[in-house]
């Protein structure tokens, strides 16, 4: 999946699947999210032993899930 909007910070990469964690936005907008969602899929992937990764680079940002046969 991808999508377009401000590139998230290379140190924040990481940090996207933790509980509780958000990237900051800029100030822009007040985020709504508890930082859960993320960890959820994350958890989920890995119950099925697959792997979930993100990029984001010149205003997309792509998150890719493998998952076995």
């Amino acid at each position: 999946m991808t999508n377009r909007g401000p590139t998230i910070p290379a140190d924040a990469l990481g940090k996207l699947f933790e509980p509780f964690w958000q990237a900051s936005n800029g100030g822009d907008a007040k985020s709504l999210g508890l930082g859960l969602g993320l960890f959820i899929a994350h958890q989920i992937v890995q119950a099925h032993e697959g792997s979930i990764a993100v990029q984001s680079q010149n205003g997309e940002t792509t998150f890719t899930v493998r998952l076995p046969r």
